[in-house]
């Protein structure tokens, strides 16, 4: 590292600034809006290609949101993501708690100051709580120093970590096309009927999901576990839709046993999609009791029930029978899940169907685990390639 020297970030962006709310009771700021327009809540290490919510070019003009440059670099000032980074491939505008950092692409890589930064999320976030400092804003963010090496390292320290995400990218975007085709299908098939002449065919019948799928709810205390546990809990689907295998000495509530067959979804707060298809690789899986877990009274009914999960109509009636005192303790009843009203098909037809979307849901599983494992090996290279103590050049991914 005797090459690599230390500067400020202020030394190296070209601009640095936050972005700002339009008055949230304005609907001409939101309602069709087409500028990107980032909260803090969807930083956390990743890469931007999207946001969850827009405004209007009216909302940009009458609040501190300003657009900042595809690539830039962001950091959380502040919130519950506070020393988490993202960087957004796209143009985008933010709001007050995100500080972004505008990297002169003559003095850095921009790349190199995203994995870089992530590497610091500790330190960030021990800025954020005031530890050293009043609070993580853009000022002292501007003074942050990071060591930099020279300019071709930089690019190719981040083209081996980039890599590793593109693959983790890709994965994301064959689950999202998987998704996407086993909904078309499902719409095609039971909600527009265009295999039947466009109306239900007779034999089938409307009904409820209760009458083809239970609610079990076999409960298991934390002293009655083995000692290591499947478990399926909300920060796992957030953080990778996968299973954290840990000791039950470490659980301090009583879980749902979730046997092989068995669809999860999230009870709290059904604004956020957390609709989980469990691996069960083990005897030993158990799930938050923020799960409701659905059991299909039928193995081949099990594509059909994760579909209607899974559907826009279903979503919006979860959303609608949610009850609780804030927005962040929300919950739907399983009872008023079990009453939601569907087409219920013929047997033959959930067959053909599960015949078609069960592969799909294994491909999409195998992606979510290669991604796992690409991350892994990602988060093990960062810390010893910014450190040097990995040589890039001898890097092969």
């Amino acid at each position: 590292m005797a090459e690599w020297k230390r500067v400020k970030l202020g030394e190296i962006c070209s601009r640095i600034c936050s972005g700002g709310t339009p008055k949230s009771t304005c609907r001409d700021y939101y309602e069709n809006g087409e500028i990107p327009w980032l909260n803090t809540k969807e930083v956390h290490s990743n890469r931007i290609y999207g946001t969850e919510n827009r405004i209007t070019q009216l909302g940009l003009d009458n609040s501190s949101a300003k657009w900042v440059k595809a690539d830039s670099v962001i950091v959380a000032m502040y919130g519950a993501t506070a020393g988490n980074v993202a960087q957004t491939r796209i143009p985008l505008t933010t709001n007050q708690a995100c500080c972004n950092l505008e990297v002169d692409s003559d003095k850095a890589s921009a790349d190199f100051v995203f994995y870089y930064l992530r590497n610091c999320y500790s330190k960030l976030l021990l800025l954020a709580n005031g530890a050293a400092q009043q609070n993580l804003n853009a000022q002292v963010i501007r003074e942050y120093e990071i060591p930099l090496p020279p300019l071709p390292t930089q690019r190719k320290i981040a083209a081996v970590l980039g890599t590793l995400d593109d693959k983790v990218e890709n994965n994301r975007k064959i689950c999202a096309n998987l998704e996407a085709q086993a909904q078309a299908l499902f719409k095609s098939w039971f909600v527009d009927f265009e295999p039947f002449g466009g109306k239900m065919p007779s034999g089938w019948k409307m009904g409820t999901l209760g009458e083809i799928a239970e609610v079990i709810r076999d409960s298991i205390a934390p002293d009655e576990m083995p000692e290591i546990v499947e478990h399926y809990s909300l920060p796992a689907f957030d953080s990778s839709q996968l299973p954290v295998y840990e000791q039950s000495s470490t659980i301090k509530s009583n879980k749902f046993r979730v046997s092989k067959g068995a669809l999860l979804i999230s009870k709290l707060n059904p604004s956020i999609k957390r609709l989980w298809d469990p691996f069960v690789d083990t005897d030993t899986a158990v799930s938050s009791t923020e799960f409701v877990v659905i059991v299909p009274d039928k193995v081949e009914l099990k594509s059909f029930i994760y579909s209607v999960l899974d559907s826009q109509p279903f979503f919006a009636y979860a959303k609608a029978h949610a009850a609780g005192t804030t927005n962040s303790h929300q919950r739907v009843s399983p009872d008023d899940i079990m009453r939601y009203e569907i087409a219920i098909p013929a047997v033959r037809v959930t067959q053909d169907y599960d015949a078609i979307i069960k592969p799909m849901l294994e491909m999409r599983k195998e992606a979510l685990k290669q991604s796992a494992s690409l991350a892994a090996t990602r988060d093990a290279l960062l810390p010893k390639l910014m450190s040097g103590e990995i040589d890039v050049e001898k890097v092969e991914v």
